[in-house]
């Protein structure tokens, strides 16, 4: 069976064109990507990618399946913005890098939770450059680096 993450892997498979960039992208692991691909396509028997010198191409099978991935996932993040905001719920995206999302964020954002309930908290650690870059393409609220 296929999971909102699998679709959300495909998609951004077939937009960056290779597993590693995806991989990238995601912050998950290269073979994990791999697997997942090649999990959809033994489940299903199809071919979603024509691999051709560390490039994939989207087959035609893909193509349509990545038009009804991307609307799949618009409906469940509409959903999930639905039940947010019917809960009085607001979501803070909050970014770190590595040596404070590792060693100082866990229990700021718990004390922060149990005092402001109805604020769900997305928690991104990276580098600081691609903080940073979060933070000027607006998918971070708020950053803390060192």
């Amino acid at each position: 069976m296929i999971t909102l993450r699998d679709l959300e892997i495909f998609v951004c498979v077939a937009e960056k064109g290779r597993i590693t960039d995806a991989a990238d992208t995601l912050h998950i692991s290269q073979p994990t990507v791999s697997h997942v691909i090649a999990l959809i396509e033994q489940t299903y028997s199809v071919r979603l990618f024509d691999r051709l010198s560390k490039k994939l191409y989207i087959t035609e099978t893909g193509a349509e399946l990545l038009t009804y991935s991307r609307i799949v996932l618009s409906d469940f993040k509409k959903t999930e913005e639905y039940l947010i905001h019917a809960a009085g719920k607001v979501t803070l995206r909050v970014g770190a890098s590595l040596t404070v999302g590792s060693i100082f964020m866990a229990p700021i954002i718990s004390r922060f939770e149990s005092l402001h309930p109805r604020v769900n908290i997305e928690v991104y650690i990276d580098n600081t450059g691609k903080i940073i870059n979060k933070i000027r393409d607006a998918s971070l609220d708020v950053a803390v680096i060192e």
